[in-house]
């Protein structure tokens, strides 16, 4: 089952078991983004629209400036800046 949610559409959301010491899997259900369709993990949602859509790029590489959407990104892009 794919369950389609915005990032507004968490709020509330009851964490059943968790009080309670459970661990439940609500952030591994799979869910579709409802601007671009794409499929993805709950938990991944909000960066995904944050980055993808709203464009909010945070990390900036040091060394030219480029900006990033996550740190991973920006340490990807730094292997470009060695040289041999």
């Amino acid at each position: 089952m794919i369950m389609i949610l915005t990032e507004q559409s968490l709020i509330g959301l009851p964490f059943a078991g968790h009080k309670q010491g459970r661990s439940t899997n609500l952030f591994k259900q799979i869910v579709e983004c409802k601007i671009c369709q794409k499929k993805l993990q709950l938990k991944n949602l909000k960066a995904h629209i944050t980055m993808v859509h709203d464009k909010v790029k945070p990390f900036k590489c040091e060394l030219c400036g480029k900006m990033f959407g996550t740190r991973f990104l920006v340490r990807e892009h730094m292997e470009s800046h060695k040289v041999g």
